[in-house]
């Protein structure tokens, strides 16, 4: 359970942030106009979307009811009414009606001290706050490898900002600072460098206006025009918006060219062999491609005939087409949100041990470069699907020594395992690229293979270099 962690300001007579200092406000919307006031102890009755965070600095409103917190705070909850601000509570006098909760809030007033108290348990606390409120200041230099793994808004990013916040110094590596859109370094800009941000004109909760002014985005309009002689003005509406790879050079020359430096392997003066990627096409065969575009046709209509249902199988129908090119057989059917019933159900047009395109590929170049004493490494994304039991099971037949990588060991046990099967004498190595895309040295395999390829180019680009 939650409690407000809202303060009252006597000297201000108003309700502030315990991060920021600054005053809590809510929005009010009456007769067709909105405006912003100072939040009353109403606003945080109950815990929602509005009152979740402060609007000023982000940081978290509610804080939850442990043993020793609880009793320090003013506030006190009533079962199904909400929270009250005990020393204002008499306000909850005028507008309660009901009984019961006139009753309990009159307790409130007239004995404070015998109020009870919800007691709630004690819950883990983040090491990274624990560290910045004890230490902050304290710590000389701070180290942050993988920087790109704290790009996104996410628990693990906050983290590493609240560690930032603690050093005087901060290095920060990484061998892919973005993924190819603006918005794969907004949050990680926020973090490092707030106040560039902030005199730059940027939100913390507005990333799309960074990638209008600094990324590419894509925008399609609708025109209806009039008829002939029609005295009707030609319409034109907004149908969609998407964001398209590119950065603008403006974010380095603004953000990261006094506080960055890029260095390549040859600067480091590693001689490493030339790196060249190949893609290789390929066709479904007709027992696959068949189904296939008929079941596309089949959700690309109904996507267009039942706008609000589409929006509600949009995953289902992504998994679907992406992943039955490479395993056109167990796949689960698409039903209706609404009723149940079924949009497409995907026909088996292979099996198991039915040998694919793809898999005939990669057996050939896996045949060529072993013959030429080199290892391959696979990679397989899709871990729902058997490829990588698939791909053991036709590489082990074609006599060839192969293993799978698994999610099972721990990744500061991964480069032994590695290294233990290469001693063995291992010529394949599939595994999905999650697995290995930061912290190993892959060097004896030098030929790899993405059977597939997943959606975080991030995972793609460190994958690619090992």
């Amino acid at each position: 359970m939650h409690r407000p962690a809202a303060v009252w300001s006597k000297r201000r007579k108003a309700f502030i942030c315990p991060d920021c200092d600054s005053t809590v406000e809510m929005a009010i919307s009456k007769d067709g106009s909105r405006y912003i006031v100072d939040a009353d102890q109403f606003f945080f009755k109950r815990q929602n979307r509005d009152n979740h965070k402060c609007a000023n600095c982000g940081a978290a409103l509610w804080a939850a009811v442990n043993p020793s917190a609880a009793r320090k705070s003013e506030w006190r909850k009533i079962s199904n009414y909400g929270f009250v601000y005990q020393p204002q509570a008499g306000v909850h006098l005028r507008k309660v009606e009901n009984e019961s909760f006139r009753r309990k809030i009159m307790e409130l007033t007239e004995a404070p001290g015998s109020a009870p108290v919800a007691v709630g348990a004690h819950r883990k606390y983040p090491l990274s706050t624990y560290i910045k409120k004890r230490y902050k200041g304290r710590i000389d230099g701070l180290i942050v490898d993988e920087l790109h793994q704290y790009a996104q808004d996410s628990g693990q990013g906050d983290a590493m900002a609240e560690l930032f916040g603690t050093a005087k110094k901060v290095v920060g590596l990484t061998g892919t600072l973005v993924n190819g859109y603006a918005s794969g370094i907004f949050y990680l800009l926020f973090r490092l460098m707030p106040g560039m941000m902030v005199d730059d004109g940027q939100s913390h909760f507005a990333p799309m206006s960074f990638v209008s002014e600094y990324g590419v985005i894509e925008e399609t309009y609708e025109v209806d025009e009039g008829d002939y002689n029609s005295n009707r003005r030609t319409v034109k509406r907004k149908k969609s918006s998407r964001q398209l790879p590119g950065v603008s050079p403006l974010v380095y020359s603004r953000f990261l060219l006094e506080h960055a430096a890029f260095l390549s392997l040859s600067d480091m003066g590693k001689n490493l062999p030339d790196y060249e990627e190949i893609p290789v096409p390929l066709s479904m065969p007709k027992e696959t491609s068949k189904p296939y575009f008929e079941m596309l046709e089949t959700l690309t209509r109904f996507m267009k005939s039942e706008r609000k249902a589409a929006k509600k199988i949009l995953s289902a129908y992504l998994n679907l087409l992406t992943a039955y090119p490479d395993q056109p057989y167990g796949q689960p059917p698409i039903y209706h949100p609404d009723d149940g019933s079924v949009i497409v159900e995907p026909p088996d047009a292979a099996d198991f041990d039915t040998m694919q395109p793809k898999d005939e590929k990669t057996l050939e170049i896996v045949n060529r470069k072993v013959s030429a004493g080199e290892r391959v490494l696979i990679y397989t994304n899709w871990t729902r699907l058997d490829t990588q039991r698939k791909l053991l099971k036709l590489l082990t037949e074609a006599g060839y020594l192969a293993e799978i990588l698994p999610a099972t060991v721990t990744p500061e046990k991964r480069e032994r395992w590695v290294e233990a099967r290469v001693a063995k004498g291992v010529q394949v190595l599939i595994t999905n690229p999650a697995l290995v895309e930061t912290g190993l040295d892959l060097i004896p395999f030098t030929t790899l293979i993405f059977y597939d390829t997943g959606y975080k180019l991030f995972t793609l680009r460190q994958a690619s270099r090992r």
